[in-house]
């Protein structure tokens, strides 16, 4: 009898032994529980300008650096007054304080409590004017703080005070514009403004520009409604022009009935004609939200709608489960079970709010399993949930079993979406060993999810420097970091954690150039080969390129007598290579040539194809190749895993203090350059504007006076003799001054700085060159210092002359101080 008992104490104790490791791994693999995603709390403020609500602003629960925050700018009249618009959502305000600061952060302008709320329906009004003065025609970062009772949510507009800046006429223009385009009877009336031509798109209406049809921009067989109406955002303003965005949602009805969304992005770019508004420049783009309650399948595949050409996408590695991204939501569509899941998303359906509808966030998937299962990171504002108002980085693993997903981890990031997405489009990774692999500002940070643990993998990280695989499983640094003079370079596949060295050898310099697939791409130059002329631009001219494996194994090797290669871009498997011969002594471009990514080509499963239709236009397919369901299709809601503790871990953030241009235009961030010139023929190409590092505007497409002439004598000496050494005018005109290349630019952009006050020195013949003192609309005015004498020139004759010459243009700018 006591052995029974004994046996049945050890079967007991061997039982709840196990039951404790069970539930122990059971929480740590799968947590307490899954639930749907909650949602969003916070209040939306905006800004009221010529009696119209503009710029919404969304909370964030920690304060922001200034650098990137500039979806809006706020007009400051000359009285410095401003009103600010709330929708509380339900939430009590106890206070409102408000600070204005250079962008930089380190200068406070000025800051205060606010009071006085009056209702105007649904929103609270607070108006409130600036008692300090601020410079012209520099950007500064308002700040509002709520205090939600103990609880203080930041929202941030930029404001800019210019001359002759109105920006009225442009908002009413893009409200008319809009709902006008919404009504069928009249859209008709809008011909007058726009350009129509064979350029324009007339079957894509997520690609409607001003050389589309009438037709076109009003919509065509959609016939859509308005669900949500436009809140517009003033992107520019000056004297001469002014840019405003329109965001709004549409509804349209399929051929069953159905209802179908679109979010829409409307751009204006408009100036006064008298007391006229001229349509500059309009572009439109509609997305279709997926649905796959809708008919999305045909016979080989499903179809996304209306959709931007860049979709993300991704498959499992039999091509089963398509995973792909539209409008800020992540779905999985497994084609074995004919069944599609909304994986993520801040949407809440059959709610109408504008704070689930925000697209400030990224998402970037890593991986794709056979068995559905994902990795995926989302990174920017987050609209709801539990980091509901924090901008930053978030890893989830899906399992999709328990169609569920665990955040893994968290990192607050105190910068804007744009900047923050520059970053994850270069480097996010999620390894098997559950390391996160990330580029954040100039570090590179590897991450154990498990400990939390963070090291800094490679630190001074520059752009130009770091090269990272399509998969982003494998990255590349010039050790030097260095774009020209780097001697060795390290790629490493973060999946194995190994290494591979590359050394230039003796009298040679590396450069990273991309990935084939994980094979890296490099190129060699001999330092005789890397010439710098005396307008600053460095010919990298490489006479070898080499494919070359992690192994060490070099699988293509590039080389041709007489011709080097200047630059290698990759693009959509292919990689173009600009090349270059000598003539005279100089580099000439010649004949490009290419490499084609064959591996890829072969290993792809799917295909992404485009169709027309009559209601809809061009909308877009994925292909599996072979037949597949084409009904019952099941659509299912993924949720989370809750109770896993918290996740987050802080980081530094680091940022080059080095100089840097940035290009914004048609409201977004369009890139970084080092070079003025190249940030100048970006930024006229999409019309938008230069701003320099401390975010003051170094030019702006079209705004310029109609007429201008320097006066030579408060011109320095050393301009007026036009000379095409940077070097040299540099030392002359000392350290308040920066030198900066025009070359390559047109005619109509350089004379911007003319406008402002900056001579512009132009080579005009292999022996001479002038500098551009003025202008006029027939003609530029030229001061040639081999005889001292100043001369009108005709305008066409001058960009015929300038064009022959290289379009070589030297100006400089005024170092900036606070």
């Amino acid at each position: 009898m006591k052995k029974i008992a004994l046996r049945l104490f050890v079967l007991l104790a061997v039982f709840l032994g196990s039951l404790v490791v069970f539930v122990n791994v059971f929480n740590q693999e799968v947590t307490v529980g899954t639930a749907k995603m909650d949602e969003p709390t916070l209040p939306v403020c905006y800004m009221e300008v010529s009696g119209t609500r503009v710029n919404r602003m969304f909370g964030t629960k920690t304060r922001l650096g200034g650098e990137g925050l500039r979806d809006h700018l706020t007009p400051l009249g000359t009285d410095r007054s401003l009103k600010l618009l709330v929708n509380a959502y339900g939430q009590e305000i106890s206070s409102v304080a408000y600070e204005v600061r250079t962008i930089d952060g380190e200068n406070v302008v000025e800051n205060g409590k606010l009071s006085g709320f009056s209702t105007e329906e649904e929103l609270q009004a607070l108006e409130f004017s600036l008692a300090n003065p601020i410079r012209m025609d520099r950007e500064y970062l308002l700040e509002l703080q709520l205090d939600l009772g103990g609880e203080s949510v930041y929202y941030y507009t930029r404001l800019v005070q210019r001359a002759k800046a109105s920006v009225s006429g442009y908002l009413e223009f893009a409200e008319m514009f809009y709902r006008t385009c919404l009504d069928q009877e009249k859209s008709g009336s809008l011909s007058g403004y726009l350009e129509s031509d064979s350029s324009g798109n007339n079957s894509n209406f997520a690609d409607v520009d001003i050389h589309s049809t009438a037709a076109q921009v009003g919509w065509g067989d959609l016939k859509p409604k308005l669900y949500r109406e436009a809140v517009l955002s003033i992107k520019e303003i000056n004297e001469t022009t002014g840019s405003i965005q329109a965001e709004y949602v549409i509804t349209a009805e399929n051929e069953e009935g159905q209802t179908e969304y679109y979010n829409v992005t409307d751009f204006y770019r408009m100036r006064y004609d008298q007391s006229d508004v001229l349509l500059l420049d309009f572009e439109r783009s509609a997305r279709q939200r997926f649905d796959g309650e809708l008919p999305v399948l045909n016979s080989t595949g499903i179809s996304l709608g209306v959709a931007l050409p860049d979709t993300q996408y991704m498959t499992d590695s039999s091509g089963e489960i398509l995973s792909f991204v539209e409008e800020g939501e992540l779905w999985s569509y497994n084609r074995s079970v004919n069944k599609v899941t909304r994986v993520f998303s801040f949407l809440n359906d059959g709610e109408n709010d504008e704070r689930s509808e925000n697209l400030a966030h990224g998402i970037e998937i890593v991986r794709v399993e056979e068995n559905g299962d994902m990795d995926y990171v989302v990174y920017g504002y987050m609209n709801a949930d539990s980091h509901e108002g924090e901008m930053g980085v978030a890893v989830y693993h899906y399992n999709a079993q328990q169609n569920a997903s665990l955040e893994e981890l968290f990192l607050p990031v105190g910068q804007s979406y744009e900047y923050l997405r520059e970053d994850i489009e270069q480097l996010a990774y999620v390894s098997k060993e559950g390391d996160f692999y990330v580029k954040l500002g100039t570090r590179i940070y590897q991450i154990d999810m498990d400990t939390k643990e963070a090291v800094v993998l490679k630190e001074g990280v520059q752009d130009s420097c770091f090269v990272s695989s399509r998969s982003h499983q494998t990255i590349a640094w010039m050790d030097e970091m260095e774009e020209n003079n780097s001697q060795h370079l390290t790629a490493m596949d973060l999946e194995t954690g190994e290494t591979m060295a590359v050394e230039a050898g003796e009298g040679h310099r590396v450069k990273a150039i991309g990935f084939l697939n994980e094979d890296l791409i490099y190129g060699i130059a001999a330092e005789a080969d890397i010439v710098t002329d005396s307008l600053g631009k460095t010919t990298f001219a490489m006479n070898t390129l080499k494919i070359q494996n992690m192994d060490g194994q070099v699988v293509k090797e590039y080389h041709q007598e007489g011709v080097w290669v200047s630059q290698g871009i990759l693009s959509q498997g292919l990689l173009e290579l600009k090349r270059v011969r000598l003539e005279n002594g100089v580099y000439v471009e010649t004949t490009p040539d290419q490499i084609m990514n064959n591996l890829q080509q072969t290993e792809e499963t799917i295909r992404i194809e485009l169709s027309v239709g009559q209601r809809k236009g061009t909308v877009m397919l994925v292909d599996f190749g072979d037949v597949g369901a084409t009904r019952n299709l099941l659509e299912l809601e993924g949720k989370f895993f809750q109770g896993q503790g918290d996740a987050s871990l802080s980081l530094e953030l680091f940022r080059s203090q080095k100089q840097e241009f940035s290009v914004y235009a048609k409201g977004e961030l369009q890139g970084f350059y080092d070079i003025l010139g190249e940030a100048v023929r970006a930024a006229d190409a999409e019309n938008g504007v230069v701003l320099r590092s401390q975010e003051s505007y170094v030019w702006e497409r079209g705004n310029q006076e109609s007429r201008r002439t320097l006066n030579e004598d408060e011109l320095p000496a050393a301009v007026l003799q036009a000379p095409l050494d940077m070097a040299a005018l540099q030392s002359a005109l000392g350290e308040g001054y920066s030198v900066i290349s025009l070359e390559g630019c047109s005619l109509d952009s350089v004379l911007y700085f003319v406008s402002r006050g900056c001579p512009v020195i132009v080579k005009i013949s292999d022996t001479e060159s002038a500098a551009m003192v003025g202008y006029d609309p027939s003609n530029t005015i030229l001061h040639y210092p081999s005889t001292g004498e100043t001369k009108y020139f005709p305008s066409d004759d001058s960009r015929e002359l300038f064009e022959e010459n290289g379009n070589v243009f030297i100006t400089y700018l005024e170092n900036e101080t606070d």
